[in-house]
């Protein structure tokens, strides 16, 4: 869906300065009330001057009990997030009061790259007695000249007899890479007599069955026992001529019995576009694979997929199992999708979803469906109306509920937001071309030509998604986007 985003950074290609011109925009504050107006719920955020997340608090007054979260940032100068600390209230229903939830602390190289990362926990009893933090799961990683990781220093620790077991040093992993940049080896190692890391634990290995594709072709997992290398386990991909995955079974190995035995396979049947036609899911019976589910779908001529029917086998015979069907409108946007389940053979419905959208590909309207059981048809169930200020930005969104006559009003969510004016930033006469960077609530999206190639990478290294204007589904953290030859720092929140 495309609109214009929370965080906004415009930065200058092959450049030694920055621009700063546009506003920075931040939500502050998402309010939520009854038809009553009595709040509800509510989510409030505290920026720094650099418009970075100091303090996020969720509020809920839903229930038989006041639950709310309180999340706590630092960062260092450049702008990576050091610590992160969440308490919640109540612990349960029986104790109320804060109590710690996570923590994380995290160091860094100059570069930017991550250091070091700890992990916390918080243990506490009972409400009568004050609880601590315990250190947890940690890594310290270095890297290759390239960026990818050379090392990753596993520690843990822990919480028992009312204390905190010591935070120790456990493994120590060792990567190496193909020329194609590839994962190819991963080897653990534990400490010799004389502290060193040189004693064999385990490995991974990677084999690729040519250089372009991303997954590998086998996966070996290995353990170092009583001086031989015994399998644990594996996985095996094949691709069409195309790289196209078309199977991936998954196997164990039984040391009793010294042989391999599966655990869940699946193959599919493409079309010439690389949609998946159709697949068939295997599992492991009478050591042989045995179809234990198939599974078809449908496109129209613009490629959507508009139809998929699943089926389990029962006795022998396939059995209707669910059925999604999906939707698009004039411009080719999915606006629609039912899923239905069989039981004894007959199809009903669970859920089903209708969403409109206005002329900036936003959504402005999305209505739930359930299954009427007295006529066997969809009913209302929620409707929902979104609105957007003079920024693109969602400005509230409105619920409404069915009473199987009409939709009520149930609640309204308001979002607050702060528009920094940062002023502009000289640039140097060497400037070539301007990119942005747009930054929302688990996505990155840039604004770039066609032909400036864009990748997105984590702190540690590794490829997220390459050759793509957009990267989704993200947890908050600190990212790298690397456009062309340079390369961006950036917080998603």
């Amino acid at each position: 869906m495309k609109r214009k985003l929370l965080i906004i950074l415009l930065v200058a290609l092959a450049c030694n300065g920055v621009y700063a011109g546009e506003p920075v925009i931040t939500l502050d504050s998402i309010i939520s009330r009854d038809p009553y107006m009595d709040l509800y719920k509510s989510e409030k955020y505290t920026h720094d001057e650099s418009q970075r997340v100091l303090k996020y608090i969720k509020w809920d007054n839903t229930g038989d009990n006041l639950k709310q979260d309180s999340t706590f940032y630092r960062y260092d100068a450049q702008g990576n997030m050091i610590f992160k600390e969440k308490w919640s209230y109540p612990r349960t229903s029986k104790y109320s009061g804060w109590k710690g939830s996570t923590r994380e602390e995290n160091e860094y190289y100059p570069d930017g790259k991550l250091y070091r990362e700890k992990g916390w926990s918080y243990f506490q009893p009972n409400a009568d007695t004050e609880g601590e933090w315990y250190a947890s799961m940690g890594y310290t990683y270095t890297y290759y000249d390239n960026g990818k990781i050379h090392s990753k220093l596993m520690s843990s620790g822990g919480y028992s007899d009312g204390a905190p077991r010591p935070y120790v040093d456990k493994l120590m992993y060792v990567y190496t890479y193909d020329e194609q940049g590839r994962l190819k080896l991963e080897e653990g190692f534990r400490k010799n007599i004389s502290g060193e890391w040189t004693d064999a634990d385990s490995r991974k290995s990677y084999e690729y069955c040519n250089d372009n594709v991303k997954d590998a072709s086998v996966e070996l997992y290995e353990n170092f026992e009583n001086g031989e290398w015994i399998p644990s386990s594996k996985t095996e991909r094949r691709f069409d001529g195309l790289d196209n995955l078309i199977l991936v079974a998954y196997w164990s190995y039984d040391e009793t019995t010294k042989i391999w035995k599966g655990s869940s396979k699946t193959e599919y049947t493409l079309n010439s576009d690389g949609d998946v036609l159709s697949y068939l899911e295997y599992k492991w019976e009478n050591n042989n694979w045995t179809v234990s589910r198939k599974s078809e779908s449908q496109y129209d001529n613009a490629g959507n997929k508009i139809l998929t029917h699943s089926w389990t086998i029962k006795n022998g015979e396939f059995k209707d199992d669910s059925e999604t069907e999906y939707g698009y409108d004039e411009q080719g946007r999915q606006n629609m999708s039912a899923y239905y389940s069989y039981s004894n053979g007959a199809k009903k419905g669970s859920s089903k979803t209708f969403s409109i959208f206005d002329e900036k590909d936003q959504l402005i309207e999305k209505i739930s469906y359930q299954w009427s059981t007295f006529d066997n048809n969809w009913e209302g169930k929620k409707k929902e109306e979104t609105g957007y200020n003079e920024n693109d930005d969602i400005a509230f969104v409105k619920e409404y509920s069915f009473d199987g006559f009409d939709y009520l009003d149930k609640y309204m969510h308001t979002y607050y937001y702060t528009v920094h004016n940062t002023g502009a930033i000289a640039v140097s006469e060497s400037d070539l071309k301007n990119f942005k960077i747009m930054v929302q609530s688990g996505l990155i999206r840039v604004e770039v030509p066609d032909e400036v190639p864009v990748s997105f990478y984590d702190l540690n290294g590794k490829l997220i998604k390459d050759n793509s204007k957009v990267c989704g589904s993200l947890s908050s953290g600190v990212y790298i986007v690397k456009i062309d030859t340079q390369s961006v720092k950036v917080i998603v929140p």
